[in-house]
């Protein structure tokens, strides 16, 4: 289970480090009709309306003409992408094996930290900012995105991972210095609202990309003393019943007259 781990959330960086563009309804449709040209019949009743229910649920999620804007279906979707690495973070949480949990942890910050640097080069040299127009062009959407999942990621890593994540950050200076730039760039995109927010704020100042407040605590941490520090309820046992003594019976007693 735990090799089976391993490598499902290795491949899985990878994977939330960039959105997929959505299929267009038109290509399913061409696809679609390839189908019945293929096999030379109309697909069964039970693939029609299966195909219906999947247009009508990508209609739903992913139009947003005159609805919303890009860049705010942009946020949806992170929102979305976010809740999959925090499951991946918290599954790691779990793992009974230390030294396995810490050879994850390596191998996910320097894939983690790599992604940023890929990204971080193409921003520089197509010239985007944070703040700039939401980016049309595809190369610069999906560097964008790199850049706000993996700092994400590492946030949630950082705060629940802690010892481990420390262990091998605090001995980089090259990685330090790239998440000041990754933790610049999210805080100014827009993107991080809310709970991102938060995220975003603990993160740094954990991380030392910012001053800790006088009342800062990692709130992961906090619940983890908090619940070793709970004195488990001793069960009082019952008191035994004192036993009743036995009486003895007692044989025929001489009276005075018989003496």
């Amino acid at each position: 289970m735990q090799a089976f781990t391993f490598e499902f959330y290795i491949m899985s960086l990878v994977i939330l480090s960039k959105y997929h563009a959505v299929a267009s309804s038109v290509e399913a449709e061409n696809n679609f009709a390839a189908q019945e040209q293929t096999t030379g019949s109309k697909p069964k009743k039970d693939d029609v309306l299966e195909k219906k229910k999947q247009d009508e649920a990508q209609a739903e999620r992913f139009e947003f003409k005159g609805k919303i804007s890009p860049f705010e279906q942009y946020k949806k979707l992170f929102s979305e992408h976010r809740a999959t690495q925090l499951n991946a973070v918290k599954a790691m949480q779990k793992f009974g094996n230390p030294e396995a949990q810490f050879k994850l942890v390596d191998l996910m910050l320097k894939q983690l930290f790599k992604n940023l640097e890929d990204a971080r080069q193409n921003l520089t040299m197509w010239g985007f900012l944070p703040g700039d127009e939401f980016p049309k062009n595809e190369t610069i959407r999906e560097s964008m995105s790199k850049v706000l999942e993996n700092t994400a990621l590492f946030g949630d890593m950082l705060l629940r991972l802690p010892k481990a994540v420390h262990e091998f950050y605090d001995r980089s200076r090259e990685w330090q210095i790239l998440m000041g730039w990754a933790f610049t760039f999210s805080n100014q995109s827009g993107v991080f609202e809310g709970p991102h927010d938060m995220l975003l704020s603990l993160m740094g100042q954990e991380a030392g990309l910012i001053p800790k407040s006088p009342n800062y605590i990692n709130p992961f941490l906090a619940s983890e003393e908090e619940e070793k520090q709970k004195v488990p309820v001793e069960v009082m046992p019952k008191k035994e019943k004192q036993k009743k003594a036995k009486k003895i019976p007692r044989g025929p007693r001489m009276s005075r007259t018989d003496l």
